[in-house]
Order: C-alpha cells, then sequence, then structure tokens
C-alpha cells in the first residue's frame, strides 16, 4: 500500500508559479534558458540566444502558469495564421442564437471580463487552466474582481461554456463536464422541501411581529411587518414586486392589488415586473385594513407602500437603485424562528399561495395566471408541492364519491 500523499491541484492551492532565466555558458554562445517548476521538478521550457527575448518569454509563460495569459507557444504558432478573433467570434454567437436583450447584455460582458483577465485575443488560446484562474479569483475576490457566490460562479461558467462550445466543439472544448460539476452550486448540500405556511403559522408569524421594538422612529415596526407579511402570503407576489409597490396599485373598492411597469410616474423609480405582464389579485378584508392603518401613519408624501422615508430620501437623491427594500430575508428569518418555524424563506410565501389555490380547486391556467408565470408549467412542476398525503387523500375522495345514476327516458309500457 502507497502512503504518497495525493497531489492537490495547484489551482486548488493558490500558488503563485514562477518562472526564472538561467544563463549557460557554451561552445556556441551565451544560452539563458526559461526554466519553471510548475509540477514541482525544474524544467526548461525554451532556450534563447537573446536575453531581452527570453525575458519577454519568460513573463508570458509566467502569466500562462497562473492562468491570466495565452500559451506563448501556441501564440507564436498561430501567428500569421487563421486565428478566431475573439471579439468577432462573441458578436457572431450572440447573433447567432434567439436570446432576450438582458441575456445578451449580461454574456457580452462576462466574455468581456474573462477577456481582460485571461489577457487572450483569439479563441484558440482559451485553456481550462485560464477558467479555473478566473474563478478562483472571482471566488476569493480581489481588487479587481468582487467576491462572488457559488450560484453566480456557476451562472459565469454556464456562460463561457455555451460559448466555448459554439466555438470550439467536441473534444477541443477547454470547459468539460467534471469542471461544471466541480464549481456547481451546493452539490454538497442536500435540498430539503420548500416550506409551506399554513394560516395557523401566519396567525403564529403575525403575533410574533408583537414584539418588534424598532429602536428609531423611522424603522419597520409591528404594524409594517403585518401588512408586509399578509401582502406576501395573500398575493404571492415577488420579493421585488412587494418592494415596488405603490399606493396607486391598491384598489380600495374591489380590495385588489395590482402589478404593473411604473414608467415616467412622479416620485416613482422606473421599474417593470418579471415577465412584463399586468395581473391583479384579490385580497381580503384584512390586508385592505392593514394597508389602510400604514397609509394613515405614513408622513412626507412618499409614493411606496413599504418605503420608510430616509431611505427613500437617499435613493432619490442617486437616482434610484434595483434593490429598494434591504435586509428583508434576514429579519423575516428571524421572525419565523420567534414563531417556531423552522428553515424557511420569504419565496416559501409565494410557493404557499400557489398550493394553497391550486388545493382549494382552481383551475391551474387561473393560478398561472394570478402567479404571473409565462408557462404552464412552472406553476405546476416548481411552485405547486403536493405531499404523499394529499395524494391519498385525493384518491380516497374520489372513490368515496358516487357516481351519477343515468337518466333516460321511459317507455311508453313503462310510463303506465
Amino acid at each position: 500500500m502507497s502512503n504518497a500523499r495525493p497531489q492537490t491541484p495547484a489551482i486548488q492551492r493558490r500558488i503563485h508559479h514562477r518562472a526564472w532565466i538561467r544563463t549557460y555558458e557554451g561552445k556556441r554562445g551565451t544560452t539563458h534558458a526559461v526554466c519553471h517548476s510548475a509540477d514541482r521538478k525544474r524544467r526548461v521550457a525554451r532556450r534563447f540566444h537573446d536575453l531581452i527575448t527570453a525575458r519577454k518569454y519568460r513573463r508570458d509563460f509566467e502569466r500562462f502558469l497562473n492562468g491570466k495569459g495565452p500559451d506563448p507557444e501556441e501564440t507564436e504558432r498561430y501567428d500569421g495564421g487563421p486565428l478566431l478573433d475573439w471579439g468577432g467570434a462573441v458578436e457572431t454567437f450572440l447573433a447567432s442564437g434567439n436570446r432576450k436583450p438582458s441575456t445578451l447584455v449580461t454574456y457580452r460582458s462576462l466574455l468581456e471580463l474573462f477577456r481582460a483577465h485571461a489577457g487572450v485575443r483569439a479563441v484558440e488560446q482559451v485553456t481550462g487552466t485560464m477558467l479555473e484562474a478566473w474563478l478562483n479569483a472571482a471566488k476569493r475576490g480581489d481588487r479587481d474582481t468582487p467576491r462572488n457566490s457559488p450560484a453566480t460562479l456557476s451562472a459565469k461558467l454556464r456562460a463561457i461554456a455555451a460559448f466555448m462550445r459554439w466555438a470550439k466543439p467536441g473534444d477541443a472544448c477547454p470547459v468539460t463536464p467534471e469542471m461544471i460539476h466541480r464549481w456547481a452550486p451546493y452539490r454538497h448540500v442536500k435540498r430539503s422541501r420548500p416550506h409551506l405556511f399554513t394560516p395557523e403559522q401566519l396567525e403564529d408569524i403575525l403575533s410574533a411581529c408583537k414584539q418588534i421594538t424598532p429602536r428609531r422612529r423611522q424603522q419597520r415596526d409591528c404594524l409594517w411587518w403585518q401588512a408586509y407579511i399578509s401582502v406576501l402570503y395573500y398575493t404571492g407576489f415577488r420579493l421585488q414586486e412587494v418592494s415596488h409597490l405603490i399606493w396607486a396599485d391598491v384598489d380600495w373598492e374591489r380590495s385588489e392589488i395590482r402589478v404593473r411597469p411604473h414608467r415616467r410616474l412622479r416620485g416613482v423609480f422606473d421599474w417593470s415586473p418579471k415577465g412584463k405582464q399586468h395581473r391583479s389579485v384579490p385580497v381580503p378584508d384584512s390586508v385592505i385594513s392593514l394597508l389602510t392603518q400604514l397609509q394613515v401613519r405614513q408622513t412626507g408624501g412618499i409614493p411606496y407602500v413599504f418605503l420608510e422615508a430616509d431611505r427613500y430620501q437617499s435613493l432619490k437623491a442617486r437616482g434610484g437603485t434595483s434593490t429598494l427594500l434591504h435586509m428583508i430575508r434576514s429579519q423575516f428569518v428571524g421572525l419565523c424562528r420567534k414563531a417556531g418555524i423552522e428553515n424557511a424563506c420569504v419565496h416559501d410565501m409565494r410557493r404557499s399561495f400557489v398550493t394553497r389555490l391550486l388545493k382549494n380547486g382552481l383551475e391551474p391556467r387561473t393560478v398561472q395566471i394570478l402567479a404571473g408565470h409565462q408557462d404552464l408549467s412552472t406553476t405546476l412542476a416548481v411552485y405547486a408541492e403536493v405531499t404523499e398525503r394529499d395524494a391519498v387523500d385525493a384518491a380516497r375522495k374520489l372513490l368515496r364519491k358516487k357516481p351519477a345514476r343515468k337518466r333516460g327516458r321511459r317507455s311508453k309500457g313503462s310510463q303506465r
């Protein structure tokens, strides 16, 4: 049995590879050898008679060993040949598929960030080491690259993989399935089933809101949280849809709350909901009562329902932002823990809304419109949670249902 220590890839150990020059005196004159020790053994990459050329090669080769530049051998080999230019290839790739404008902007920015980090000019110069170095730099964060989450890193790799598979199909693609699996977010974490809130648990959370004591005057208090959580539970709105809710979106007479884009409204930041669909969701009278109390107490003429006055003024001075409300998720989890509910998040309110409507007998197409989904499969496969007990109860209810008796016309003889 071997006691050899397993080798850890250098890119994961964050080791900076070095390359240096050693000078030899021989019969043919002075020779400058570019050496490196990337595999823990001293090796000679290339020999030169000119010191200036050797220094340039050493600098480029050291950048290549650390994933920040192309292989100098490949660059010299392709000089004057048919290179696939990076900028032209990116534009051709973006124009080849039917993608959304927002997706095109994301892909173009990610590919430009990778090109600037790796220092490549052609598609043939991209290697797997460059991709690993770029992802590791984004994982730990530095002066040039902000720190990214595992989900963001995986999304970046998928965007690069789509482009590289188009440019270098087959075995020539540097993005392998093993690399994608290695950078998959939360692959070691077993995801649990989403939490579904019952009406009893909603009452427990609303009761837990009474324990909130705001430290400042304009901070979120009990009434704010009760109105916010009730709107989430009875409308199933997304987090951004509730954050951008204004008083003009509330129909007081019909007891409905609308979701619509905000364009060129006075004092309101421009915003469009996901899917850009208009929809209205009816709410019970208890939600209207909470919103009425919140509107009466609000001062300063703020058009937003759940935006504090001081934050509204600061955002207005900066020209607006995509995130109006902050610290929502962590504070919501804290309220759930006070109510005795673990492993819950804000988006579970939306799942509970969709599941509750389907269990009450609403048509799936109707639930899709109320939830604002573009595809019915999203409503049924992602948001509708059906447990084993629900399936058993539905089947038992169907078996107990008596078949309707057929009523046919009686003959004249039977009527007599």
